[in-house]
């Protein structure tokens, strides 16, 4: 499986402890040169790729797109859009609502962190997605109330 991740659900999930996720649910996971840099910014995540050797850098080859796609969004997101497109990824992990829409619109099949909790808890790999939750929100990850609701009352939590 080919799966690519903007930055958004590395460092949230790393920030609440539980990037491990991302292997259990995935196996290898790409990132681009751009989101590199953007999750280095973080002091705490500066051996990111020696830590978790199931991340790797991986450069977009289509720079045109990489162009094109930073019309709407940063090249963080571009360059994780561009990837999955080239390397016709199995999903693209991001959870920004433009470029979720852009890549949706290209034909790549989109996750983002909340689908991946319910994942890992549908897999039986967690058991309760409810906490997870309220961890991210603690991060100040923003997630709608009634999304949350719906999705707790699906689990079986609420």
């Amino acid at each position: 499986m080919t799966v690519v991740s903007d930055t958004s659900a590395i460092s949230n999930l790393q920030a609440i402890g539980r990037i491990d996720l991302l292997e259990t649910v995935f196996g290898e996971v790409m990132i681009t040169p751009a989101v590199q840099r953007e999750l280095f910014r973080v002091d705490s995540n500066k051996n990111l790729l020696e830590d978790y050797n199931w991340i790797k850098v991986v450069s977009p080859e289509n720079q045109e797109l990489v162009l094109q796609l930073m019309i709407d969004l940063d090249l963080g997101e571009a360059e994780s859009i561009a990837l999955a497109v080239e390397k016709r990824a199995s999903y693209l992990i991001i959870d920004e609502l433009k470029g979720r829409k852009i890549a949706n619109d290209l034909g790549l099949r989109v996750v983002g962190i909340l689908g991946i909790i319910i994942k890992a808890k549908t897999d039986g790999r967690i058991p309760l997605v409810g906490p997870l939750i309220d961890e991210l929100r603690l991060h100040g990850f923003r997630l709608k109330d009634n999304l949350v609701k719906d999705v707790l009352k699906r689990l079986g939590e609420f």
